[in-house]
C-alpha cells in the first residue's frame, strides 16, 4: 500500500468539507437576515411609537381637563394607570376639580419638556407644558404617564 494518497483520493478529501461549509455559511446568512429583519421591524415600530407619542399624550391631557370641565370623576379616573386607579378615590378627583379655572374648554396643549424613558418593564413619559384655553388663558402643568395596554395612562398630573 502506498503511503501517499493518489491525486484522485486527495481531490475527494478536499471536496467533502465544501457542502458542510456552504450549509454553515448559508445558515449564518439566514440567521443574520432574520436578526436584521427583526431589528428593522422593531425599529420601525419604535419610530412610529415615538412619532405618535406627543399627539397621544396631548389627547390624554385634553381628556383629563375635559373630564374635569364636565365634573366627571369616573371619566378622569379611567385615564389613570390601573395601579393609580386602585388608590384614587372619587373624592380625590372631586377635590382636584374644585378649582374650576383649571377646567375650561381646551384650545391646545403644548410641551415645554418631553422625556420618554423605556426599560424592559415599562415606558414612561415625564412632561411639562401649557394648556391653552379657548378664552385665551394658559395653565402650566406637569405630568407623568406610562404605557399600559398600548395606551398612555396618567400616573399623576399637577397644575402649577
Amino acid at each position: 500500500m502506498d503511503a501517499n494518497p493518489s491525486p484522485v483520493q486527495q481531490q475527494s478529501i478536499v471536496r467533502q468539507p465544501r457542502l458542510p461549509v456552504a450549509l454553515l455559511i448559508g445558515g449564518i446568512l439566514l440567521i443574520l437576515f432574520g436578526v436584521l429583519t427583526i431589528i428593522g421591524i422593531s425599529g420601525w415600530q419604535l419610530f412610529n411609537r415615538v412619532v405618535n407619542t406627543p399627539a397621544e399624550i396631548k389627547q390624554v391631557i385634553i381628556a383629563y381637563v375635559e373630564a374635569g370641565r364636565q365634573n366627571d370623576p369616573e371619566a378622569a379616573r379611567a385615564l389613570f394607570s390601573s395601579a393609580v386607579q386602585r388608590e384614587l378615590t372619587r373624592s380625590d378627583l372631586e377635590q382636584s376639580f374644585a378649582d374650576r379655572t383649571r377646567f375650561r374648554e381646551v384650545a391646545d396643549v403644548s410641551f415645554s419638556t418631553f422625556n420618554v424613558r423605556s426599560t424592559l418593564e415599562e415606558t414612561r413619559a415625564e412632561i411639562t407644558g401649557q394648556i391653552q384655553y379657548t378664552d385665551g388663558a394658559e395653565q402650566h402643568f406637569a405630568a407623568l404617564l406610562r404605557i399600559e395596554n398600548d395606551q398612555w395612562r396618567l400616573i399623576w398630573i399637577d397644575f402649577r
